[in-house]
């Protein structure tokens, strides 16, 4: 189970710019336990993955449906816009989820 508080540290820490080696000793000497400290780095590579992978399918569906959507009126052009980048979201958290 991922201590939510431990990813917190984690991720306030990165923000500070430490790298991962200064931020896993610090950790060891507050008296954190390997597996934790692990465990909530693996949390935070899931999370970033997800993140990149919904963004590039987001970007790969944008490009694709400006070049497409090119012929039709700015109103047309928003409303399918949306539509279709409320599929593409679905199916990716879809994905993420049920994978």
């Amino acid at each position: 189970m991922v201590d939510n508080g431990l990813v917190q540290n984690i991720t306030e820490r990165f923000k500070q710019g430490q790298n991962s080696s200064q931020i896993k000793e610090a950790l060891r000497e507050e008296g954190y336990a390997e597996a934790d400290i692990d465990t909530a780095f693996r949390h935070i590579r899931h999370t970033a993955f997800q993140q990149i992978l919904l963004s590039r399918h987001f970007l790969i569906g944008l490009k694709g449906w400006t070049q497409k959507l090119q012929i039709f009126s700015t109103k047309s052009t928003v409303t399918f816009f949306c539509s279709r980048l409320c599929y593409r979201i679905a199916r990716c958290l879809w994905s993420l989820y049920h994978s």
